[in-house]
């Protein structure tokens, strides 16, 4: 099956998800969009059934977290921890699949190049998370107190780093967030 559709809906979540990040519809859509990238990224892919059933149970478990975690209590509660930290493991699994099934293409075609974009944009919005991950159990704030750790801010930073602009703007003050800035600028 083709991957243009995961690069064009990846483009889709990282464009329009810091935005609807304030209201509670807006972080259900969010969660339900970029659980359906991973997801179709699953499918295209060729993933083993068990894994893309897994896929698909996340998907359902991450929208009831997103619509119950806001309704008791602060945006950082254990729900909306565990359904980033479920998030992250998603991102994490999808990119390494479509990967996978790339390097078993005998060429490369147009198809072939949306697939690694896809995966790319994937691993950036796997570090995204894994930043707000951490700046939400970490007890200093991952951008320390000048800068706000919103999902912005977060997919900012982790594109920023990913492409090795590095404007500097946003920089992680704990060495667990600089670890991880220099594993994704790395990768």
């Amino acid at each position: 099956a083709p991957l243009a559709p995961v690069l064009w809906l990846s483009l889709v979540v990282m464009v329009v998800s810091p935005f609807f990040a304030q209201s509670a519809l807006g972080r259900v859509t969010t969660t339900l969009l970029l659980g359906g990238t991973a997801v179709m990224a699953l499918r295209r892919s060729g993933a083993r059934r068990v894994v893309l059933i897994a896929g698909e149970a996340m998907v359902v478990g991450l929208a009831l977290i997103s619509v119950v975690s806001r309704e008791v209590g602060a945006a950082d509660n254990a729900l909306t921890i565990i359904g980033v930290a479920l998030i992250c493991l998603l991102l994490l699994v999808t990119p390494a699949v479509v990967v996978v099934r790339l390097r078993h293409r005998p060429r490369v075609t147009l198809d072939t190049v949306a697939g690694a974009l896809a995966a790319y944009i994937q691993i950036g919005l796997f570090f995204a998370s894994v930043f707000r991950l951490v700046g939400m159990v970490q007890t200093t704030p991952f951008f320390g107190a000048a800068q706000d750790g919103t999902v912005m801010n977060y997919q900012f930073f982790s594109f920023v780093t990913l492409t090795t602009l590095g404007y500097g703007n946003l920089v992680p003050v704990t060495d667990v967030g600089k670890s991880l800035a220099m594993l994704e600028a790395v990768l």
